[in-house]
């Protein structure tokens, strides 16, 4: 951080496109309904950003199902068989 004070500098740069909301599939819901302590499942993704954005929405819908039941997952990213993704566990 510098001392001293730099000019607000105002420019026309347009917004970054928006990414459309992160939809889960009925199954993966459904799968982690069904889950029992200490099983788990694979979720495969495409690439880095699409695991990081399914891992945020997957955690925000955790979060709310954690509100109306004692169940408790958690994420790991992971690479299995060469595929790319995530394990949901629950514990």
């Amino acid at each position: 951080m510098t001392t001293e004070q730099e000019p607000i500098v105002i420019e026309n740069i347009p917004l970054p496109e928006m990414r459309a909301r992160e939809e889960m599939r009925p199954e993966i819901i459904e799968a982690i309904d069904r889950l029992e302590p200490t099983q788990s499942f694979f979720v495969a993704t495409d690439d880095e950003d699409h695991t990081q954005r399914r891992m945020a929405a997957l955690r925000q819908r955790l979060s709310r199902m954690k509100k109306k039941s004692d169940k408790r997952f958690t994420l790991h990213k992971r690479e299995e068989n060469g595929r790319q993704g995530f394990r949901i566990y629950r514990l």
